[in-house]
């Protein structure tokens, strides 16, 4: 399938490490098809912006990887940059695991935007923390108490379209997920 890229794309990270308690199960395992949620994901961000995907906190997605500590996606993200994991990218968009809706249409509009200005995305008038571009230098400083919110809070807000808010909820629970999303 023949998918338009992204020029001068950014790197791509996407966050695989959660613990998924309210799932019950690793959302970055559960499957779709013959592919894990990470492997999908992986793949449908290459078709987009190229092979430019790193994945932080697990190993699920088979591309390249910076495993965290435990001590929370702020922090993994942190410590991702100042290791070098993000190479000479000068922005990384951050993209969580749960994003189970997610199309090409998406992905591609949320990079250009990134591109333009580094942003936090919104959903519903509220910031999807998890979900965002921001410049590898900022990523490098410390994580202001090691929360999501607290780290990109500096970062434009950046709303939805309509039309492509569905691709942008997460699934937390079970009962949220689509029917192609299932375990193996």
């Amino acid at each position: 399938m023949y998918v338009d890229r992204v020029p001068m794309a950014p790197l791509v990270c996407l966050l695989t490490g959660g613990r998924s308690l309210r799932m019950g199960r690793d959302k970055a395992g559960l499957y779709r098809g013959s592919s894990s949620q990470a492997q999908w994901l992986a793949r449908l961000v290459i078709e987009v912006v190229g092979p430019r995907v790193i994945e932080v906190g697990g190993t699920a997605a088979n591309c390249d990887y910076f495993l965290d500590r435990g001590m929370g996606p702020a922090c993994a993200l942190h410590e991702a940059a100042i290791a070098g994991a993000f190479g000479e990218f000068g922005v990384v968009v951050v993209l969580p695991v749960d994003l189970y809706r997610l199309e090409a249409t998406g992905v591609r509009w949320f990079v250009r935007e990134v591109l333009r200005m580094p942003s936090v995305l919104m959903l519903d008038h509220s910031p999807s923390w998890a979900t965002f571009g921001a410049p590898v230098e900022m990523l490098r400083q410390e994580p202001i108490g090691g929360s999501m919110r607290a780290y990109t809070s500096r970062l434009r807000l950046l709303e939805v379209p309509s039309g492509l808010a569905s691709q942008f909820y997460d699934s937390d629970y079970p009962w949220e997920l689509p029917d192609s999303v299932g375990q193996s």
